[in-house]
């Protein structure tokens, strides 16, 4: 759960980042490119983060340490679910992950 202030802060501190390093962008696009990864804090709806609709999980394996799910790559480029970079285990356990969180209800 973060705060609308916390998301704020994420949102305008990513999209002036990619306003500098994309000046010949217009504010639409840029909003639009900073919408792929946060809900933006100004529109009417408040993001799902900010009000409990949105959570970040792990998968646990039965010793309690947490399963292989990573990414080789960093930053935004690690976010994307379907990845053909992940090892074949990591590839296994998103899957068990995403089918557990589908069968409960939850959407990615």
């Amino acid at each position: 759960l973060r705060t609308l202030a916390m998301q704020s802060e994420m949102y305008w501190k990513a999209y002036h980042k990619l306003a500098t390093e994309k000046p010949h962008l217009p504010k639409s696009a840029l909003r639009r490119a900073t919408n792929k990864y946060f809900a933006a804090p100004d529109y009417p709806a408040p993001p799902g983060h900010t009000t409990g609709g949105a959570v970040d999980v792990s998968l646990l394996l039965p010793d309690g340490s947490p399963a292989d799910v990573v990414s080789p790559t960093t930053g935004w480029d690690a976010a994307y679910t379907w990845s053909d970079k992940i090892s074949p285990d990591a590839k296994a356990n998103r899957m068990l992950l995403i089918n557990a969180m589908s069968g409960a209800g939850f959407s990615n």
